[in-house]
């Protein structure tokens, strides 16, 4: 069954634009401090053989919430209670995304934490940045988003 809301789909991009902008200045800025300590050496391995750079820790949070963004917009058009099934579903993959860090092999858990709460800082900003915002990337089918309305010119009557 088809839902009659209507996306913002501007509004949504510009939640997505500044939940990746925040994440990836704290996300940034905790490898390298974390790096500049000690940690993140290059014998830690991920699953598919590669060792953890900056550019690995920069692809996921820009990735990422492109999939949240997708999941958000198929829970909005098929279903009456998209935000509450958002958020089970988005909460529901970060659990499943601890998994990651934790299987690395010859990682510190200094390094497991930092790559947990990195995780946290990426879905927990995304899911309540949307929920917040909720109320103005979703419109009930008899509302136009505010950008499309245009100002009629105002007569005057002399």
């Amino acid at each position: 069954m088809l839902s009659k809301s209507i996306i913002d789909y501007f509004k949504l991009f510009l939640v997505y634009l500044q939940v990746v902008v925040q994440s990836l200045i704290a996300n940034i800025t905790l490898f390298l401090i974390s790096k500049k300590l000690g940690g993140f050496n290059d014998s830690i391995v991920t699953p598919r053989g590669q060792s953890i750079n900056l550019l690995g820790i920069i692809t996921p949070t820009v990735i990422y919430p492109i999939f949240g963004v997708l999941v958000f917009i198929f829970l909005v058009k098929f279903t009456s209670k998209s935000l509450k099934y958002f958020k089970i579903a988005g909460y529901g993959f970060l659990l499943i995304a601890f998994a990651g860090p934790l299987g690395l092999e010859n990682a510190l858990l200094s390094d497991k934490i930092i790559l947990e709460i990195m995780h946290l800082i990426v879905g927990v900003q995304f899911i309540e940045f949307v929920s917040c915002s909720y109320g103005k990337i979703v419109l009930e089918s008899n509302q136009t988003p505010k950008s499309d309305k245009v100002k009629k010119p105002q007569t005057v009557n002399l």
